[in-house]
């Protein structure tokens, strides 16, 4: 099964027959594992930090969460085989954003590991507007 990305926005016109399991990994749910942090999240906002000093920082909090749980990694890239994941965040599909560092990160850590990851790309949901 692949993996994609989505914007947040973007969720509610997915086709439900899809059975996409979305996953927010939004600042907001800074639960998730692949959150960032608000610092570095207003960060970026704030024009305090470039996107190449947040994509580091990302980085290090990523190499950290990894070294401390490497099983929360493994775990969603095994679910990657098993279902239809999309990962969400707020930004634009055209704009910096954190979801497709963490799908490089997976990618990596899925070849580190000999896992399958087929990451298919962002998710454009059809809607009347852009319809054919």
């Amino acid at each position: 099964m692949p993996i994609n990305t989505i914007q947040l926005a973007k969720v509610k016109q997915l086709n439900s027959n899809d059975n996409i399991e979305v996953i927010d990994i939004t600042v907001k749910n800074s639960k998730h594992f692949l959150a960032p942090t608000w610092e570095i999240v207003m960060g970026v906002k704030n024009n305090v930090i470039s996107e190449d000093e947040y994509t580091a920082v990302y980085l290090d909090i990523l190499r950290k969460r990894y070294k401390e749980n490497q099983q929360q990694f493994l775990n969603l890239i095994q679910e990657t085989i098993e279902k239809n994941i999309a990962i969400t965040c707020f930004c634009n599909k055209d704009s910096f954003c954190h979801r497709f560092i963490a799908i490089d990160v997976l990618k990596k850590i899925a070849d580190k590991n000999n896992m399958e990851f087929n990451y298919i790309g962002e998710l454009t949901p059809i809607t009347k507007k852009n319809k054919p």
